[in-house]
């Protein structure tokens, strides 16, 4: 132990007073747990609390990984909503070229003379 009192071998050869020596070695055995017993509740509290303090953390850091999950699902639904719109543009740029294209090869105006349209995919398509 932290205070470890003599052996009441010891005290009984040094001083023949043995009651009074053994009650003092009770004595102080007993305010020793005491001690003991204080200093435990005071670490059974600081655990406690601790342990309140971890929960509130965790239970913050799961609440925040959730928002950060929904916020990266509305993220992923708006590029694939404009990815899709993106497409639908292109294709519908494409559809103009070409109606413009025959329709000159109808007519015949401009034929000759048409620029050589070439359009390539965006790098931000995903197809």
């Amino acid at each position: 132990p932290i205070s470890e009192p003599p052996s009441p071998r010891d005290i009984q050869n040094k001083n023949g007073d043995t009651a009074a020596n053994l009650a003092n070695n009770i004595h102080q055995l007993r305010q020793e747990c005491a001690k003991l017993k204080n200093q435990l509740a005071d670490e059974e509290m600081k655990h406690r609390q601790r342990m309140t303090e971890f929960e509130k953390e965790e239970k913050h850091i799961r609440e925040e990984n959730l928002r950060l999950q929904r916020k990266l699902q509305l993220e992923m639904e708006r590029r694939e909503a404009l990815c899709r719109h993106l497409s639908e543009s292109e294709s519908s740029l494409e559809m103009e070229e070409e109606r413009v294209v025959n329709e000159m090869m109808f007519t015949g105006v401009g034929v000759p003379s048409l620029p050589t349209v070439h359009r390539t995919r965006t790098v931000s398509s995903p197809v």
